[in-house]
């Protein structure tokens, strides 16, 4: 059996099964294996065409299903509840580098690699994996329905130009979310500089303190006296005219899913009568979320105006508390929250958490000055964060129509 999943396939297109044209998980790590150490990828190590994480790991501690071997080219998809976050385009893959049995190993060998990567990450051939997915508790695509779906299959020089039109917009989006982790350590690291080693200021007079010798003029403080606690809730979901309006809407779900300091994008959003009827609020630019359930302690900035539900708390720094220094602050808090949230797990945060956390002060006029340091580096960071939407968005909405011939890759 076949699958047919795209129409109105171009007339000077093929359309062939995707085991005509590739290989399903091609090679596996065996007796013969020769690396003792390898570079591990899971599913928790991927985001949508982007590699978040590689675990190094001696071979005799790996996970059992550390086993299929990747190489540059590959297209790797998650079989096991398969979306559209769980898929990665390999580049730079070192030759100990491993994956998941979660993973289908798509190797391509009659087919452009960059092409087959989008064709095989199109919304309809994920709409079509998931959907052939089976088990309840954790549903499942084998690889031979993968192997069996029919794909469009244009020119080799058509091929190319579509994989390369898309491949160059992910390609800045990745070079951008490299900048931004640059940026982001160079942030935290003049913050710890500063108000953690004390650099700048070690030829002053230090004293004693409940936090260990400080600067003298600084202060230790309750955090929960240098900012503002608010919370957010959600309008009722029956009233229609309270949803899909202009005002993004955070949930823990979207905090956790960020992988910039930043938050530009939420799954929902609400109207200005969702706001004034239901407990959230508008909260400004620059106010730090923080999620108090599900994914406990994602830290995040509001890009723009937004509002959020009752799963995070946004806290906001008082008169002169700025919003970086209470940004980076936090961060170097979680660790506190982490060992004093209620219960046995951390699962949870309260109010009553950050009333017991202590925070270092240092004078009003030092803190002004790490914002002025900074200010510039946390602009270039929303700027790239906001460009990688919009190149996301351009790539989402052109892929369908090159993969029907339309646009700039030939055709109708």
């Amino acid at each position: 059996m076949r699958y047919k999943i795209f129409d109105n396939v171009p007339a000077n297109w093929n359309v062939c099964a995707v085991e005509d044209v590739c290989e399903i998980n091609p090679t596996q790590i065996g007796k013969d294996y020769p690396y003792s150490v390898i570079e591990y990828i899971d599913i928790s190590s991927v985001s949508p065409r982007r590699l978040e994480s590689v675990q190094v790991l001696p071979l005799k501690a790996a996970p059992s299903r550390a086993k299929r071997i990747v190489q540059d080219g590959d297209t790797i998809i998650s079989t096991v509840r398969p979306n559209r976050r769980s898929f990665l385009y390999i580049k730079g893959a070192k030759p100990n580098t491993v994956v998941s049995t979660g993973f289908a190993v798509i190797r391509p060998r009659d087919i452009d690699s960059r092409y087959a990567h989008y064709v095989l990450t199109s919304d309809p051939f994920i709409e079509h994996l998931t959907a052939n997915a089976t088990g309840s508790a954790y549903p499942a695509v084998s690889p031979e329905i993968i192997a069996k779906t029919l794909i469009p299959l244009p020119p080799k020089d058509e091929q190319k130009r579509i994989g390369e039109i898309l491949g160059a917009l992910d390609d800045k989006i990745e070079l951008n979310h490299r900048m931004n982790r640059t940026l982001e350590a160079i942030a935290r690291a003049i913050f710890k500089s500063w108000f953690v080693d004390f650099e700048p200021f070690r030829d002053g007079e230090f004293v004693d303190s409940d936090l260990g010798p400080i600067p003298k003029g600084w202060e230790v403080k309750l955090f929960s006296d240098c900012v503002e606690i608010l919370s957010g809730g959600t309008p009722k979901t029956s009233v229609l005219e309270y949803w899909g309006g202009d005002i993004p809407w955070v949930s823990a779900k979207d905090a956790s899913a960020s992988r910039n300091i930043y938050i530009v994008e939420t799954e929902k959003s609400i109207t200005k009568a969702g706001v004034e009827n239901s407990a959230t609020q508008i909260l400004p630019q620059n106010t730090t979320i923080i999620t108090a359930r599900g994914t406990v302690g994602k830290i995040v900035l509001t890009s723009k105006p937004m509002a959020m539900n009752q799963s995070c708390y946004a806290v906001r720094g008082k008169e002169g508390f700025t919003p970086s220094f209470i940004h980076f602050s936090l961060r170097q808090l979680v660790d506190q929250l982490k060992q004093k949230v209620h219960g046995t797990v951390f699962d949870t945060i309260t109010r009553s958490t950050f009333s017991t956390l202590k925070v270092l002060v240092p004078p009003k006029e030092i803190r002004a000055k790490y914002e002025t340091v900074v200010e510039t580096i946390m602009d270039q960071i929303l700027v790239n964060t906001s460009e990688c939407c919009y190149l996301a968005r351009i790539r989402d909405d052109l892929l369908p129509k090159l993969l029907s011939g339309k646009t700039w890759a030939g055709g109708g």
